[in-house]
């Protein structure tokens, strides 16, 4: 178990925090305090800051826990935890650059840092905006706001069906889109694509096709590219249906 400090911007006194360092998630501690942090490393600990700023002139082994975005689990910074922040990634100094590091939070299991952007049900619109119906054209599909999911629907061959978040988001802290999605309809067809939108222009894209009725898959958009404010969509295609379950950033 490594020690650290945890600092705030604009000064005041920095409030200590433990962190364990493992070489791979299965060496993860199967138990821990709540709240506890961890993150994936063979870089000793040095200071930790937790801020939407990259920290200044940072020391070989520093860790930055990134603010800006909602994160899955909160980290308590005091004993009584009432004041909590959501770090939604991390990112260790090494030579001479920040790399992003996989960190966990301890709440009755290890709970990967990440930015939500759908949870079962959980539109989380503090990371870009609500959900919303992007695209349907005439009857040919139809988008279901469900109690678990968001189902969307292309019912012929031809343009699309397709959902978007309301605002646009800033990728540059992220590599990694991941969706959870489940086709639910039959038949061979149907065709899914997560895209990174300038306008009309895709900057980052992926297609999922030969999809079986129930196969579920959680599709891994690369977005380490895309350092600017971006319209994401998914788009459905062919006849078919998909039920979106999970989505976030890394």
């Amino acid at each position: 178990m490594a020690q650290a400090y945890i600092t705030r911007r604009g000064g005041g006194a920095a409030l200590r925090l433990d962190i364990l360092t493992a070489a791979t998630v299965a060496a993860l501690p199967a138990s821990a305090a709540d709240g506890a942090l961890a993150m994936i490393s063979t870089v000793a600990a040095g200071k930790v800051t937790l801020d939407a700023a990259e920290p200044a002139a940072p020391a070989a082994g520093d860790v930055w826990l990134k603010l800006g975005y909602h994160g899955r689990a909160a980290l308590p910074l005091c004993e009584r935890p009432l004041v909590r922040a959501y770090p939604f990634t991390a990112a260790q100094f090494a030579g001479g650059a920040w790399a992003f590091v996989r960190a966990f939070v301890y709440h009755g299991g290890w709970l990967e840092l990440r930015a939500w952007l759908y949870d079962m049900g959980d539109a989380h619109p503090e990371n870009g905006g609500a959900w919303a119906v992007d695209y349907i054209e005439g009857t040919y599909g139809s988008v279901t706001f469900g109690t678990a999911y968001i189902a969307v629907a292309r019912t012929i061959a031809g343009a699309r069906t397709s959902v978007k978040k309301a605002d646009s988001i800033d990728f540059t802290p992220f590599t990694t889109l991941r969706v959870l999605i489940r086709k639910t309809s039959t038949g061979t067809t149907g065709t899914v694509s997560l895209r990174v939108m300038n306008g009309t222009t895709t900057e980052a894209l992926l297609t999922a096709t030969d999809w079986t009725q129930n196969e579920e898959r959680t599709l891994s958009l690369d977005v380490s590219g895309v350092n600017a404010e971006r319209a994401l969509k998914i788009f459905v295609t062919d006849s078919s249906t998909f039920r979106i379950y999970q989505a976030w950033l890394e």
